[in-house]
């Protein structure tokens, strides 16, 4: 926080002239904002994102920063997209001052620059190789926190309810766990063209 005005006045001389910072909870530890990202367009309003000021986005960043390997964020809604609550992600990778990466968790955290990071929406992310309408069905649910599992894509609707067979299974992804339940309606069977 006592570097911010110095923070501030360089982005300003970088080209932003009315470069500001956001918070989405207000805090008084250490700022992780977003100054730059591409496409800039789509993206302008995650531009000056305190990505520490929320319970989601911090935790991951922290995580990336100590253990120097990539992390994902929990669910959460992207500021360029807040028509798609609890759906996206933020994939982030630390970066250090210097060449080699520090061996040490406290090394780490000390030569922390900031992170090469990607917004992830769930629905761009799987485009292409979402299952078929009402054949088949996907959810893919959060389950980092066990007491609060937060399912973050669904490809079932109300016309595919009925479930034939179904397969869970649980996997880490960059820090997270994830449950990934498959299920064939009786559509699927259907088309099979089985006798």
């Amino acid at each position: 926080p006592q570097d911010e005005a110095k923070f501030l006045a360089q982005a300003r001389a970088d080209g932003w002239p009315d470069f500001s910072i956001r918070q989405l909870t207000p805090h008084d530890t250490e700022r992780y904002v977003i100054q730059y990202i591409n496409p800039l367009a789509p993206n302008l309003p995650a531009v000056g994102l305190d990505i520490a000021s929320e319970s989601n986005r911090r935790p991951a960043a922290y995580s990336a920063m100590r253990s120097g390997e990539v992390r994902l964020t929990g669910p959460i809604t992207l500021v360029q997209s807040v028509g798609h609550p609890l759906q996206s992600f933020l994939i982030l990778m630390p970066i250090y001052r210097g060449v080699v990466m520090p061996t040490t968790a406290q090394a780490r955290e000390a030569q922390a620059f900031g992170w090469s990071y990607a917004p992830l929406l769930t629905d761009e992310v799987l485009k292409g190789i979402r299952p078929s309408e009402q054949a088949v069905s996907l959810e893919l649910r959060d389950v980092t926190d066990p007491a609060n599992p937060v399912v973050f894509y669904t490809s079932a609707d109300e016309r595919s309810k009925d479930i034939v067979l179904s397969h869970s299974t649980e996997r880490d992804v960059y820090g997270r766990r994830w449950q990934i339940q498959f299920a064939v309606h009786p559509l699927f069977i259907t088309q099979l063209g089985q006798p």
